[in-house]
C-alpha cells in the first residue's frame, strides 16, 4: 500500500494540492514512522504553505532519522529562512554544502541568505558556483545518457 500511497501523495505535492500531499503523508508515517522520505516530503508540502515552524520539525525528524541528506537541511534552511533566521539558515545550507560540495540548491540557498544579510559579494559567488555546478551536472546526465556535446 505504502508504494502507491506514496504516489498519491507525490501527485497531490506535484499539483500544488500541498494541503492534500501532508494528509497523504500523514498516513504513509503512521505506517512507516522511521521513514525520513515522509517527514521530508511532508515538510516541504507544509513550506509551500508557508507552515515554516511546522516544516522545521518535519526536517528536524528526518535528520534524526538521516543526518547525511543534503536536500533535508536545504528544507530546512529554506524553512528558517522563511522566517527571517538567517544565522540558522547559513548553518544548515553551509552542513549541506559539506555534505555535497556538488549541490548547487545548496549554493543557491546559502546565496539567498547572504543576499538577505547584505553580502552581495559573497551571495553573487555562490550564485556563480551553482550555476557552473548545474552546466556541469547538466553536461554529465546527458553525456551518461549517450549524448555529447560538439566542440
Amino acid at each position: 500500500m505504502s508504494d502507491s500511497l506514496f504516489d498519491t501523495a507525490k501527485i497531490h505535492y506535484v499539483k500544488g494540492e500541498f494541503q492534500e500531499a501532508i494528509e497523504t503523508f500523514d498516513k504513509l508515517i503512521e505506517e512507516k514512522p522511521k521513514d525520513p522520505v515522509f517527514y521530508q516530503s511532508r515538510g516541504m508540502a507544509k513550506f509551500h504553505l508557508k507552515l515554516f515552524d511546522a516544516a522545521i520539525e518535519d526536517f528536524n525528524r528526518a535528520i534524526g532519522l538521516d543526518d547525511s541528506n543534503q536536500k533535508i537541511y536545504c528544507g530546512r534552511g529554506a524553512a528558517f529562512l522563511g522566517l527571517e533566521r538567517y544565522e540558522e539558515a547559513l548553518d544548515d545550507f553551509n552542513w549541506a554544502i559539506h555534505l555535497n560540495e556538488f549541490y548547487p540548491t545548496a549554493y543557491y540557498g546559502r546565496a539567498e541568505v547572504f543576499s538577505r544579510m547584505g553580502k552581495k559579494e559573497e551571495s553573487e559567488n555562490d550564485i556563480q558556483v551553482a550555476q557552473k555546478l548545474q552546466q556541469q551536472l547538466g553536461q554529465s546526465h546527458l553525456e551518461s545518457q549517450g549524448i555529447m556535446f560538439q566542440g
